[in-house]
């Protein structure tokens, strides 16, 4: 959903610069779906990438 609304055809996962709505910080995952044809690790990294993130103190 990221991508239309962003007006972008790919974004790569994670942080992306600027962001859709002032003062937020727009970050990437892969989907869940287990259609994605990635390893759960890498599913599992993007995850904790996205945690640290949300844990950071502002």
């Amino acid at each position: 959903m990221y991508l239309p609304a962003a007006g972008k055809r790919q974004a790569p996962w994670g942080v992306q610069e600027g962001a859709l709505i002032e003062d937020a910080t727009d970050f990437v995952l892969p989907s869940p779906s287990g259609l994605t044809r990635l390893p759960f690790p890498v599913k599992l990294a993007h995850d904790q990438a996205l945690a640290e993130l949300v844990q950071r103190p502002t």
